[in-house]
Order: C-alpha cells, then structure tokens, then sequence
C-alpha cells in the first residue's frame, strides 16, 4: 500500500468523525481499511469501483471525505483528474489487486434514482442488526467458513463481512463475482457452510456445470436478498444444493440492512421474504392514504426498529418523506401478508404500471412467466401506451435458456411466452412488447438494472 497527499495541509492524520472513502473491490485490503477507519473513531462511506470520474468526485464531495484508500490504478484514472476539485480531501491511500497489507457513526454511500443520498448509520444501527440477523441464523462463534460475493462498498457485503468477523468465521473474499469458476473452485476447497449472494448470481452459477455437479451437502444455508427472486428459479437451485437451504432475507442500505428473513429453523416459503425479524415492526399501509391495509392486501412496507438509519446525509426534506414521527421508514417496495405473517415482494412503487386505471405487479409477471422452460431470465417495465396518455403497456426483456430444449425463430419464441402470459395472466398483464436479449444488464452489485432498460426506452 503506497500513500499519496493530496492538498496543501501537512496533516497526514484522519481526525474522529473525519469521513474515508473506500474504493476497493473484495480484497483483503478492503476488510483491514474498515476496520482502521472504524477503530480510528472515522466514518466509513464505501465508492464503487465502478463509478465514473465524475460520479466518485460527487461522492467523495457530498460526504465531506478527508482520506479516501483506493485502487493504485483508479488513482492513477480518477483521482489525478478531479483531486484539485475535493479541497477537503487530505490523504489518499492506494493499494494494489496482488498485493496484501501486513498489518461513532458510520456513512454508507448509495445512488437512488437521480439523486445520490447517504443513508447515515451509528454503531447503534450496525450492532444491534448484526445480533439480529446472527441470532436468528443461529450461528456459532469460532467455527465453520461462509462465501459472499456481494460487493464490500454495498451494504450487504460489509454486512456479512461484519458479521463474519465478529464470529471468527472464516470469510472466503471473491474479487470478480462473475468470475464463477473461481467461486466453484474455492467452494470446492473451502466447503462453506453459509453462502449470501444476489438471484442474479445464484443465476449465473447454475448455468456452470461445475457448480451443478458439486457436493453440496456441507452447505447449510444459502441467503438470497437484495433483488427479486422468482419462486421457480428458486425451486431451481433448491434441486441443486438441497431443499431447505435458501433463506430470501429482505433489507436495505436504509435498514442497515436486513429487517425480515424465512427462518433457518420451521417453516420456509420460497418466493417469501419470510417473517420481520426480531426488535422490528413492520406495517403494510397504502402508498398514497399512508393508512394500514387490511391483511392480504398489498401494502407499502414500513418499517421501525433499532436499525433504521438516522436520515439521509444533509437531506432533511428527503429524511422527511421517508421517516415519519413515530419512527417509521418508508421503503418504497409492496408486499403482501399472509395468515402466517410471511411477507411477499409484489414490487416497487415505483415498478407498478398504470395500464389503464388498473395496477399492474412487474414482479407479479417476473415470477409467472420465469415458469416457462424458455425463460432463463426476465425484467418488466411499463412503456408509454401511443393510445392512450397517461396510460402504459406492459413490456418484457428476456434471456432465453440454451438448455431448455425449446427452439424456434425469435418470433416463435414471443409466440409461444405471448400465449402462455394468457394462459395465466389478466388480458391487461400480458406483455404487449417482448424483446429477446442476449443478457439483460444488471447493477454494479449484480441486481437487474430496469432504470437502464427504461432509458432505452428514450
């Protein structure tokens, strides 16, 4: 690790509550910077490797960082050109892929739509849901070894990283997550007992015969969150790792993150995102009233607990739409309750389509239609309806599964998902557009990226 000053202060030294940047992919570097920063009474906001010059710089900014650890050769690319732009950036700390170092609130970056928010967290928040979520996993100290591939500048990631550490859990690190080869590998080597990943990449190893053909039978449990995860895709990989190991847990950066999960003993419900964890309330009200809803009846998750972020980095106005006077956080996603308690995604507010008057679920069509042996993968959006103003129609990207054994043109592809979508859909849920891809394009943390979808809609 080499360091490099930046500005004209002699200060090498970050001072308690000074904020540091983290863009580093899963590295080992990674884990040691947090813990120094955390240690040192700082702020850790974590930068995605993958952020234009431009978007890091605003970051950096936004959250006031005075020491940012990166990449030696993002450093090189980003840093040189916009540093003169970031007077309160004192010290810049720069590490190499190859190589390894020897030896009071915390700020986690995060991009809703198009306008970057902070969500801000105490140690209070991170505590108290890492006891939560180890607790109801009902994990041991001291043993066994867990595989995560979620990004450590997401929340998830540091997360689990946190929760590993503090039970002296042996972390297996996974620089590339797309690199599946290399996960089968050490997951043959190492044979973790617990694995957290996104549906995306639990996508991408069941098409790796190496991952089909592993013994699985030290692998206890097997967490998905962070994106939705259809039913049947789950069934899926169930008859890959063995039935009652996938958990759907539910969370986000704002909940430091995770607020229900299925529980690792009882009754699972694939497809469910399971029961509200413990210490957390959840209620489901109407996106626009803000009144409860009847039980079974879609609702806005809202959600009150010890890990509920304080608010967003200096955006009261936006702290506000989603915080209320009882403590309660707005997450924006829909579900559903059942007799049982178990809670199920149904979307976004912000994924529902209009088709004329009538509210249309994207997940609801995602879930049925990955049914179809042709479908590996599927997104929904809503596309302005030429007919009629105000209104949308319903579009479907897909990926077609090589190994089905269907076949046929593109047009009889569409065809044959068309006529299935009215076998099981409403007439105003079926898709009106379909467009085969050859891989649809997710985030910089591996979830379907419908916002990029949308913006090719022009």
């Amino acid at each position: 690790m080499s360091l490099k000053k930046t500005g004209k202060t002699d200060n090498h030294y970050q001072e308690k509550g000074d904020v540091v940047g983290i863009s580093l992919p899963n590295i080992p570097e990674y884990v040691i910077t947090v813990i120094g920063t955390l240690k040192a009474g700082c702020v850790v906001s974590g930068v995605s490797p993958l952020l234009s010059v431009d978007e890091t710089a605003f970051q950096l900014k936004n959250s006031d960082a005075k020491g940012f650890v990166t990449l030696d050769a993002l450093f090189e690319k980003h840093l040189t050109r916009i540093h003169s732009t970031l007077p309160e950036l004192k010290l810049v700390a720069a590490a190499g892929v190859g190589g390894f170092l020897p030896g009071h609130k915390r700020f986690i970056g995060k991009l809703l739509g198009k306008i970057p928010k902070g969500a801000v967290m105490t140690h209070r928040n991170a505590l108290a849901d890492m006891i939560i979520v180890s607790t109801w996993l009902h994990l041991k100290k001291g043993k066994e070894t867990a595989l995560s591939a979620f990004p450590l500048f997401h929340i998830a990631g540091l997360f689990t990283s946190s929760i590993f550490l503090s039970y002296g859990i042996t972390q297996i690190l996974i620089p590339n997550p797309r690199d599946t080869d290399r996960i089968c590998a050490d997951m043959k080597k190492y044979k973790p007992f617990f694995t957290a990943n996104v549906p995306s990449l639990y996508h991408l190893l069941m098409e790796n015969p190496k991952f089909k053909h592993m013994d699985h039978s030290n692998l206890k449990i097997c967490v998905t969150a962070a994106a939705a995860y259809p039913e049947d895709s789950q069934k899926k990989l169930e008859q890959i790792i063995g039935k009652g190991k996938l958990l759907e847990a539910y969370g986000m950066t704002e909940t430091s993150p995770l607020t229900a999960m299925n529980p690792v003993m009882g009754q699972k419900k694939l497809g469910s995102i399971g029961l509200p964890l413990p210490n957390t309330d959840i209620r489901l009200t109407d996106p626009e009233t803000r009144n409860p809803v009847p039980q079974g009846e879609p609702g806005e998750i809202c959600i009150k607990g010890p890990q509920v972020m304080k608010g967003y980095y200096k955006l009261q106005k936006e702290t506000h739409h989603v915080l209320d006077a009882d403590g309660y956080l707005y997450t924006g996603d829909v579900a559903v309750q059942d007799a049982d308690g178990y809670l199920k995604i149904v979307d976004r507010t912000k994924d529902m389509i209009n088709v004329s008057g009538f509210k249309v679920f994207s997940k609801k069509i995602e879930d049925i239609l990955t049914e179809h042996p042709a479908i590996a993968q599927i997104a929904v959006i809503g596309i302005p309806d030429p007919k009629k103003p105000g209104s949308e129609l319903v579009k479907a990207y897909l990926t077609i599964d090589e190994d089905s054994g269907v076949h046929g043109s593109e047009d009889e592809l569409k065809a044959t998902v068309t006529a299935f979508a009215k076998e099981k859909l409403a007439s105003y849920e079926v898709p009106k557009e379909i467009e085969i891809r050859k891989e649809l394009p997710l985030t910089s943390v591996g979830k379907l990226d419908k916002k990029k979808l949308r913006s090719t809609m022009g």
